[in-house]
């Protein structure tokens, strides 16, 4: 990250909770202090972490007699820790201490061990798998990263009250986790080497309990393993990245630690697939993890592996690495532009992505096998001999997009084409638009629509009734420009900032023409 002063993921949670205040009493004869605004976004993420790992915590942070009970599926525990480690100097001294103790190990004893991990675990509480068992998956999710050229998770200094002194990652087999939280890691905050680096250890704690939860105990507790072991990796990089990054790929490498299981498809019905016109980098509820189809195609794209994993993703994280210090440092739509910036750059690869999402039962190798939901369409139009009809884009957020869908009338013969002319943003905005021929013999045939540094461009198809089913159109917001990042209050990346180019307007119009 640029800014060594940053405080990333947990302004995040202060939208929906700046609210809450802090109340310390102030000295005799003075007037009372308030909160910074720093202060305020600490406390609310503070309070998203208690919420998270104790569905009894209300707002003020003492417990409600109700206890909620979230479906299964929610995760959101670690993303709440990350938040909370990325402004723990701004916490006032009571809330500091409230949060160190939410950060303590479980009290759970050792049970086994290798040169990887110490597996913490009580085997009469165990459900559906022995500790035999949750060693042998850590050990084979370990050795999988770290074959695929990831970092180990970083070895606790062993000096502090939150550290062992073996080095190696624990993972605490609880019984009383959350209902309907699979797991979590923790960052370690008083192991931040420096001001600008947020590379640090941590540990994970996993069910010991997955019988109320869909699939299999051994198959959940494969998924949950690769996935919080996968953010264990993250915090050796960067704990303190953009949330929606973060889950986006320890959802997809869960999936390819283990691909047969498929846990990650149940959050595509929040991802860009189905909602499309939310941005992509959305950290705001369950969407979060549904981005994870976004890494899933570029590494399908990409293909290229390293110990059996696609290496497109650790080359990102390489990028997004804080190790280095903040000259260096990335967030992560820069790492992304970084890395596919060779390949293509990222405006039309994520065009190409969005207009494949209409395709994706064939364009993913499971998206058939898992029934994968199917890109809705923005808009549909069927037209005749020499009519035009335009579509509007109006108010197009940042990287989102939307597919429009022109099918011939029984008159349109072999002669007509379909002339599609674009009128989006300027190039600064990264506009892109994709058009999509869809043929009877079941073929599809992709071109874009060149671009003028103003958006506008034009391009001519077939559309023969005889040969063409119908044509589709996808214009992107491609754009990647914010601005207050790190000292800004939205659901986005940069830590953050606010999107310079959201709600931007255009329009799409076709003609069938000679």
């Amino acid at each position: 990250m640029p800014s060594p002063g940053r405080r990333p993921a947990a302004l995040l949670f202060a939208a929906g909770l700046a609210a809450a205040l802090l109340h310390a009493s102030p000295p005799a004869g003075a007037a009372p202090a308030g909160p910074t605004p720093e202060q305020r976004a600490a406390h609310a993420a503070l309070l998203a972490a208690e919420q998270a790992l104790d569905p009894t915590a209300a707002s003020d942070g003492s417990t409600s007699a109700r206890r909620a009970a979230p479906a299964p599926g929610r995760r959101d525990a670690t993303l709440a820790l990350a938040r909370l480690f990325a402004v723990h100097d701004d916490l006032a001294p009571g809330d500091r201490a409230r949060a160190e103790r939410l950060t303590l190990r479980p009290n759970v004893p050792a049970c086994r061990a290798n040169q990887w991990v110490v597996i913490h675990c009580v085997p009469e509480q165990l459900e559906g798998f022995t500790a035999d068992d949750a060693l042998a998956i850590a050990t084979e999710v370990a050795e999988t990263y770290a074959a695929a050229g990831y970092r180990r998770p970083k070895a606790d200094g062993g000096t502090g009250a939150n550290n062992n002194p073996d080095g190696l990652l624990d993972i605490y087999l609880q019984d009383d986790l959350t209902p309907g939280l699979y797991g979590y890691c923790s960052p370690i905050a008083e192991e931040q080497v420096a001001e600008d680096r947020f590379d640090v250890p941590a540990f994970c704690a996993l069910r010991t309990d997955y019988s109320a939860f869909p699939m299999s105990p051994l198959d959940n507790l494969r998924a949950t393993t690769a996935h919080e072991y996968f953010h264990a990796v993250q915090f050796a990089y960067d704990a303190a990245e953009d949330p929606w990054f973060m889950e986006a790929t320890a959802a997809w490498a869960e999936d390819e630690v283990y691909d047969d299981i498929d846990d990650n498809v149940q959050y595509l019905r929040e991802g860009p697939i189905t909602r499309p016109s939310r941005p992509l980098e959305s950290s705001r509820g369950i969407e979060v993890y549904g981005s994870w189809i976004f890494v899933r195609w570029l590494s399908e794209r990409f293909s290229e592996q390293l110990g059996g994993l696609p290496r497109i993703v650790l080359r990102m994280w390489n990028r997004a690495d804080s190790s280095h210090g903040a000259a260096r440092d990335k967030y992560s739509l820069q790492a992304l532009k970084a890395v596919l910036g060779p390949r293509g750059g990222f405006p039309r690869l994520f065009a190409e992505f969005s207009d494949a999402n209409r395709r994706s039962r064939t364009v993913y190798e499971e998206g058939q096998e898992n029934a994968y939901p199917v890109k809705r369409l923005a808009g549909t139009v069927t037209l005749g001999k020499a009519r035009s009809h335009g579509l509007t884009t109006s108010k197009r957020r940042h990287l989102t997009s939307a597919t429009y869908r022109y099918t011939p009338k029984s008159n349109v013969g072999d002669r007509w084409r379909l002339n599609v002319r674009v009128d989006l943003a300027g190039a600064a905005t990264s506009p892109f638009a994709v058009v999509s021929v869809y043929r009877r013999t079941g073929t599809v045939t992709t071109s874009y629509v060149k671009l003028s540094g103003a958006g506008d461009g034009a391009k001519k198809v077939a559309f023969s009734r005889n040969e063409v089913s119908h044509v589709e159109v996808t214009v992107v917001n491609a754009s990647t420009r914010f601005t207050d990042c790190f000292d800004s209050v939205s659901d986005f990346s940069c830590g953050g900032g606010r999107p310079l180019d959201d709600r931007v307007r255009g329009r799409v119009t076709a003609t069938v023409t000679r």
